[in-house]
């Protein structure tokens, strides 16, 4: 009878979760040329069935959003930004205003904001640079930038590097400026095609 009801209540414990699906799409201007990529990430939060360090556990879904470039390389947006800061918590930031429940309850406010199909918000980073609307709370007019990478070389691993934006134009890509990026949320699978891109990603796996 105990084993039945330990693990009755380790179920329920496991069952209390939320998730937010969100599309996530940049522009940008390159040499007079628009050039757009999207992605669909997903952060699910659960209730810790033990909680030791934290009441909650998170997780990430998700891979970097490409774009190629005209004879440049490919250019890629990581879903992950300055001082660790993820994709799960950039969305929970720029969508919880518009949630019922309380910020407190990670679990239910992700789930929340899971339910805002079709909601649009900018991602709010000073120094790309993109023109950015005034009448957002200021509550999240925060510095949640994610950052980029590029390859100039996709075929050889070695030609990876971090890649610089100041005042939305990107460091040593001449001509080359961020116009928009934005989340929307959405009930779309997770996207996964970078495989396709880059073939030599499952040898590094």
């Amino acid at each position: 009878m105990w084993t039945a009801l330990f693990v009755s209540l380790l179920t329920t414990a496991c069952s209390q979760s939320g998730e937010a699906r969100y599309r996530v799409s940049y522009s940008v201007n390159d040499n007079g040329v628009t050039r757009s990529a999207s992605g669909v990430w997903s952060s699910v939060v659960r209730t810790a069935t033990i909680p030791l360090a934290s009441k909650y556990t998170s997780e990430f879904h998700g891979e970097a959003i490409p774009l190629r470039l005209s004879r440049r390389g490919l250019l890629l947006l990581m879903p992950i930004g300055d001082q660790g800061i993820e994709g799960g918590t950039m969305v929970r930031r720029l969508f919880s205003h518009r949630s019922s429940v309380v910020d407190s309850d990670r679990t239910g406010n992700t789930a929340a904001i899971g339910r805002l199909v079709g909601e649009t918000r900018p991602i709010r980073c000073a120094r790309y640079g993109t023109p950015q609307p005034t009448a957002e709370p200021r509550e999240i007019l925060g510095e949640d930038c994610l950052n980029f990478m590029f390859f100039s070389d996709p075929d050889n691993p070695s030609t990876l590097r971090r890649i610089q934006i100041v005042d939305g134009q990107f460091n040593s890509l001449n001509g080359v400026r961020l116009t928009r990026a934005t989340v929307t949320i959405t009930t779309r699978p997770v996207t996964r095609r970078l495989v396709d891109l880059l073939r030599w990603l499952p040898s590094l796996q």
